[in-house]
């Protein structure tokens, strides 16, 4: 089994750009089979202000982004952590 590690920087107050950013550094994992993620990788783990406004249920954007990409390349993703509803 080979796995990726993904260490990345959020884009400050642009959660959006933040998970596209991820979702280019797991196509550039795409051999791996399992791809792990850092926690709190969407809005940054210093972002504790936004930690209510920015969470998402299993349909927002981060999970949906995520599922998809992990479809798309046939790879198991950690996901990491993130705020939740």
């Amino acid at each position: 089994m080979l796995v990726a590690s993904i260490q990345m920087s959020v884009v400050e107050n642009d959660k959006n750009a933040t998970i596209e950013k991820a979702i280019e550094k797991i196509h550039k994992a795409r051999d791996a089979d399992l791809i792990l993620l850092p926690e709190l990788w969407n809005i940054g783990f210093m972002s504790f202000e936004r930690y209510v406004e920015e969470a998402e249920d299993k349909e927002g954007p981060t999970l949906s982004a995520l599922r998809e990409a992990a479809k798309e390349l046939r790879v198991y993703l950690h996901t990491g952590s993130f705020g939740g509803k």
